[in-house]
């Protein structure tokens, strides 16, 4: 019998690492008259400071597992029986994750520890990762203690909360690791704020707008005479004006449905003039130009929009992690 796995949690979330995913299949023991879970289908991603290198996605064939969960099997990795049995074979199996996961990198996931105590369990020897030391990161400890949750908190209830792509399928390993993935990166690889201004702050002192027009100042500077004040974005995050940078590129937008009153019409000329004071204030069409967005409309934050009330521009700001400033947060007129 193998030595207890050494599994260790780390605190900071890693740049490179293996995003892990299980589902499972229920094995019996006929002499015995007992149960235990075994993989059913393994997903690792490899990842680099949010971007994917490759994956790696392996159903596997137990000789007495149920027969629902074999039938589960077949159906999502798309083979026929006879090709569900030679591919998914434990020794095969091995193999390829021995090839994939070489490196010795920390593994992140949701209740990741949880699927390599079984990984370690059910897999024999010649795995690599037997009699190693391993690191493991999981999201869903992180989101329960940073944000003082009750309970861990479920992948797909996660994913809907933040509005990012959903999964159509349900219990598939490599949809959970994409899925996961997103989580992560919402979390820990786009900090939208410092990544927006580092770009623009970089960019040469002489900026080409879209109409030939050439700005021949800095992109980062900002007027002598700018008031410091800070402005509030629908993540529920503060930017303060101060880091803004020169030339401002923005996209205008509503919740779905909604048309601007004169009222609200009238505060956003009157926050674009006075932006327009120290920055250079471009409007652009597609959220894809633009670096931030300005949300128009009564709610102050994503949470207080419905999932129907968002807009294609709108998710596309969010997922693009571009910073969105809400007018209505940051409108000092009102009482």
């Amino acid at each position: 019998m193998g030595t207890q796995p050494n599994i260790q949690t780390i605190e900071e979330p890693p740049a490179e690492y293996y995003l892990l995913d299980c589902e499972f299949a229920t094995e019996l023991n006929y002499q015995s008259k007992t149960t235990r879970d075994v993989p059913l289908e393994i997903a690792i991603g490899h990842y680099l400071n949010g971007k994917c290198l490759g994956y790696l996605a392996e159903y596997l064939y137990w000789p007495n597992m149920l027969a629902r969960d074999l039938k589960r099997g077949i159906k999502h990795s798309g083979y026929s029986f006879d090709e569900y049995l030679k591919k998914g074979q434990i020794a095969n199996i091995v193999e390829e994750l021995n090839a994939f996961i070489k490196q010795p990198l920390p593994f992140v996931g949701w209740n990741v520890k949880t699927d390599l105590h079984h990984l370690l369990a059910c897999l024999d020897s010649r795995f690599c990762l037997h009699n190693q030391v391993i690191q493991s990161f999981s999201i869903d400890q992180y989101i329960m203690h940073s944000q003082n949750l009750p309970t861990l908190p479920g992948l797909r209830e996660t994913v809907r909360k933040l509005h990012l792509p959903l999964a159509t399928t349900k219990d598939k390993a490599i949809t959970d690791v994409e899925m996961t993935a997103e989580v992560f990166a919402y979390y820990f690889n786009h900090d939208e704020i410092n990544t927006t201004i580092k770009q623009l702050s970089q960019q040469a002192s002489a900026i080409t707008i879209n109409k030939g027009e050439t700005l021949a100042k800095s992109s980062a500077s900002i007027a002598p005479n700018a008031i410091p004040f800070d402005l509030k974005l629908m993540d529920g995050r503060t930017l303060p004006s101060v880091q803004l940078p020169r030339t401002i590129r923005y996209i205008i937008c509503t919740a779905r449905d909604h048309q601007m009153t004169k009222n609200q019409t009238k505060q956003l000329n009157t926050w674009l003039v006075g932006m327009g004071a120290n920055h250079r204030m471009v409007q652009c069409t597609k959220p894809s130009q633009a670096n931030f967005g300005i949300f128009v409309g009564d709610a102050k934050s994503y949470h207080q929009l419905r999932e129907d009330q968002f807009t294609i521009k709108l998710k596309k700001l969010q997922h693009s992690h571009k910073p969105v400033i809400s007018l209505s947060a940051n409108n000092r007129d009102k009482k």
